[in-house]
């Protein structure tokens, strides 16, 4: 096993000069990537190549690399607790690799946020990442066919170049799974979400605003969309190309709320045709480019139960507000106390902390 540990490495100023750089040949080895801040780089702050499963890469910073804070070709990684900035191209470039993972991480003020080219061949998961102010895409993924990709609980904002996506997924052949929840996805250059080949999928619980494009589906089937809030995006909210898709989770699980659509809540029932309030929308909304249709739209935004600072993810930081409910050192008003119990009892107490605080954990629903 190699090991790079807690080493400063700066001002490597040339313009072929890497900050890090590993290069194992045949069929690869494991490595370990800790505590190393890694400023100013000629070219990439970090480059991994032939990296293998069981390696580990974390708790460090890139800051001002002339090209990629950290580039990884053909290798199976697994990276978290890393901070990246500045970097004159792509923070995560990840190219013709395997599996990759990011996570708990914060990519900022780059010329794109994380990016997998070359059709990586293993699954990828990108969770609990706040990807803000790049140029380029916020998250870019390419995988072949049969892999699957899952982005969730992740602040992707202000990726603002004219081509930019805040998620994009791209499955090869027939396609993969695509699990897309709880992001915020916000301010992107292009589509808040663009996927294509996904299969089997599910976009929930997303907030997707002031985009130049809501979401689009392409070449994807089978994609059940539901609790996520479609706000002000500018051309249009979302659209499918006429693939068998599901734009509600059936009744009365229901479907979206749509900035773009607004009327009555006088009936209730699957047909929207017994008298009664259900909170949903009697008319159905329309989506761009196909048939597609969410039949239950809501009347009001979808809210993420538990997320009681309002930044659209459920973290850490949701349990200390619980907790501080609980012992009675901090004020709530009725939507917060609903927000925030998340057990159902009618209270707030430390059992919705410990609920909420393993629910962002990525350990339990609620």
């Amino acid at each position: 096993m190699l090991l790079v540990r807690n080493n400063k490495i700066g001002n490597n100023a040339g313009a072929s000069s890497d900050g890090i750089y590993v290069y194992i040949q045949g069929t690869g080895g494991v490595m370990d990537i800790e505590n190393n801040p890694v400023t100013n780089s000629g070219r990439r702050g970090i480059y991994l190549r032939g990296v293998r499963t069981g390696s580990t890469i974390a708790n460090f910073t890139v800051r001002d690399s002339g090209t990629h804070g950290l580039r990884a070709e053909l290798s199976d990684v697994n990276i978290e607790n890393v901070t990246i900035t500045g970097s004159g191209g792509y923070g995560i470039y990840f190219y013709y690799g395997k599996g990759f993972t990011l996570r708990n991480s914060t990519i900022d003020g780059n010329r794109g946020g994380m990016t997998c080219e070359g059709y990586a061949t293993g699954d990828a998961v990108v969770e609990d990442n706040t990807i803000t102010n790049n140029v380029g895409h916020g998250t870019a993924i390419s995988l072949v066919e049969g892999k699957s990709a899952t982005v969730q609980n992740n602040k992707i904002d202000n990726n603002a170049g004219a081509s930019s996506d805040g998620i994009y997924v791209y499955i090869q052949g027939k396609g993969g799974v695509s699990t897309i929840e709880n992001n915020l996805v916000e301010d992107s250059g292009r589509y808040g979400i663009y996927l294509t080949g996904a299969t089997n999928s599910t976009i929930s619980g997303n907030n997707i605003l002031k985009n130049s494009y809501g979401m689009r589906l392409y070449s994807s089937s089978n994609v059940t969309v539901f609790h996520n809030n479609f706000i002000k995006n500018a051309n249009y909210n979302a659209n499918d190309d006429d693939k068998p898709n599901s734009w509600d989770g059936g009744y009365p699980t229901a479907g979206n709320y749509w900035s773009d659509h607004v009327g009555a809540d006088n009936l209730m029932g699957p047909g929207q045709n017994q008298s009664g309030i259900d909170g949903i929308i009697d008319t159905p909304y329309p989506v761009q480019g196909g048939s597609g249709v969410d039949r239950y739209p809501l009347v009001d935004q979808w809210s993420l139960k538990g997320d009681l600072n309002s930044d659209h993810r459920l973290t850490p930081a949701d349990a200390v507000i619980a907790l501080e409910i609980a012992a009675g050192s901090r004020m709530y008003d009725a939507d917060t106390l609903a927000a925030a119990d998340v057990s159902g009892d009618g209270c707030v107490t430390s059992l919705d902390a410990l609920m909420i605080h393993k629910a962002a954990a990525g350990n339990m629903e609620l």
